[in-house]
């Protein structure tokens, strides 16, 4: 049963790429406390929303690898990091504060 689980989850668009070993353990955590496998499906979703879903935003690793010259200080890559960073709650209310943030950083080390 828990293999159908993994499976199913594993359909989901916004989780096909996370490790079957976590998804595993995750499914053999909720069966018990199920009422059936959809109902376990949804409760292993659910703890994976909680723990990763957060992180899951929508950067593009594609815009960062296109704009990657080697030089991390050019303008074109500080920006696609700056666009990557605005996609996730968290980074996105920091993002207009790092280049303060890292300025005293790197005047004291």
């Amino acid at each position: 049963m828990s293999a159908e689980i993994v499976e199913r989850v594993l359909r989901s668009p916004r989780y096909r790429d996370v490790d079957r070993a976590l998804l595993e353990r995750l499914a053999d955590d909720e069966l018990p406390r199920a009422r059936n496998a959809a109902d376990a499906v949804k409760r292993v979703k659910r703890r994976l929303h909680q723990a990763v879903g957060a992180f899951r935003g929508g950067a593009r690793p594609d815009a960062l690898a296109a704009a990657w010259s080697g030089d991390l200080t050019a303008p074109d890559f500080r920006a696609a990091c700056a666009d990557a960073l605005r996609t996730h709650a968290s980074t996105r209310e920091r993002a207009d504060h790092l280049e303060a943030f890292y300025a005293g950083i790197w005047a004291v080390t």
